[in-house]
């Protein structure tokens, strides 16, 4: 296997293991905190909107915090 694709298959490998660890984490949670460096009112307004609305589907309310 070429260097390439060996490094293109441990990525793979790292993303699915963080994917499942953070699935697994955001099961178990109450409250998420999602931080953005957006500044444009609609933007930002869009990930609001976007937080609200997987709190009305989920039950785990988001918190949008600015960097």
């Amino acid at each position: 296997m070429t260097k390439s694709k060996t490094f293109r298959l441990e990525s793979l490998l790292i993303g699915a293991s963080l994917t499942f660890i953070m699935s697994a984490f955001a099961a178990n949670a109450q409250n998420l905190r999602f931080w953005t460096m957006e500044t444009q009112p609609d933007r930002l307004a869009k990930q609001q909107q976007m937080a609200a609305d997987f709190e009305a589907s989920t039950g785990i309310a988001v918190e949008v915090k600015f960097l």
